[in-house]
């Protein structure tokens, strides 16, 4: 029988804290000070596809969800003070949720999604996915902050550390690489991005929210994603990575492109891809061109437990 892990573990294989300002009107009073859970699903249904991730329905919160696979166990709270817990195998995550001090208990929205009613001017929404969980932040004004601080629980040793492409991984004592952060990304409700970026402090994170350095259209939606893989290690390239590492591969030499590539894995997997990319680079360019050909298709490079770089492999997937 198949070992199961019933691990409170908080958000994190790969993440992708994001910000998205969604496509819909403005709250009909954006100065009202609260965020209720009619809103929040108003503003997540207008995020575009491609930025959500695929949600697990029939998700009841404070429960394990063992059918995330890989002897995996996800627990979204009933009360958001109590964080989100994600794990698998030996290694535990635990992830607080912004601001819940003013936030009501969970409710599931249509969808699967969860949401929590908030009385400030941003509320948080969790949905768990087939690969992790993926959190959303509805900011509903001006006067909402823009700091939106993840203080994570680390397996012991463990620490954050930034790639210098905007992503941020999870490294255990040992060099293993636990979980990659996606790098952030955020839009407003006409489609205009906003600026948006990590902080890292000890084990917290924190996505700044530009919102208030231009006109934009409110509400806001933030969104840290965290999934995990049971069988290693994925880091997924946005469509624009995808695209411009295509047109290196096509138009620069094998060296420039592996060493590109490269760049978007964590400092402890850097140095062994610099070494045996050539190798690999020719199987590997068909799904990078698939990807980046096609609108909402991105490069993923996998990368197997305890295997060495002769089984990594990338694939297209959905951004």
């Amino acid at each position: 029988m198949r070992k199961k892990y019933r691990i409170f573990i908080a958000l994190f294989g790969v993440v992708a804290l994001s910000n998205t300002m969604t496509m819909v009107p403005a709250f009909a009073d954006s100065n009202s000070g609260s965020v209720s859970s009619n809103e929040i699903e108003n503003s997540i249904s207008n995020v575009p596809s491609s930025l959500l991730d695929d949600v697990v329905v029939d998700y009841s919160p404070g429960s394990a969800a063992e059918q995330l696979g890989g002897g995996s166990a996800l627990v979204i709270p009933t009360d958001p003070a109590d964080g989100v817990a994600l794990g698998i195998g030996a290694y535990q995550l635990e992830i607080s949720l912004p601001r819940s001090d003013v936030a009501g208990e969970a409710v599931t929205l249509e969808g699967g999604v969860v949401a929590y009613p908030s009385e400030g001017e941003s509320a948080n929404a969790v949905a768990a996915t087939d690969g992790g969980v993926q959190l959303l932040n509805v900011i509903s004004s001006r006067e909402a902050s823009e700091a939106y601080s993840y203080d994570l629980k680390l397996p012991e040793g463990a620490k954050l550390e930034a790639s210098g492409v905007g992503t941020i991984a999870v490294v255990a004592s040992s060099g293993e690489l636990v979980a990659t952060i996606a790098e952030p990304w955020a839009i407003d409700a006409r489609g205009a991005k906003v600026p948006t970026h990590y902080i890292i402090s000890g084990s917290t994170i924190t996505q700044i929210v530009e919102h208030t350095s231009s006109s934009f259209t409110y509400p806001v939606v933030a969104d840290p994603s965290v999934s995990y893989l049971w069988w290693g290690v994925a880091t997924k390239l946005t469509h624009a990575e995808t695209k411009s590492l295509a047109y290196k591969i096509d138009v620069t030499s094998t060296a420039a492109a592996g060493a590109a590539l490269c760049q978007f894995l964590p400092g402890a997997y850097r140095a062994v891809c610099s070494i045996g990319v050539a190798w690999r680079l020719g199987s590997w360019t068909t799904p990078i061109q698939k990807a980046a050909s096609r609108t909402g298709r991105c490069a993923q490079i996998n990368i197997p437990w305890t295997s060495g770089i002769l089984l990594w492999n990338v694939t297209d997937e959905k951004c």
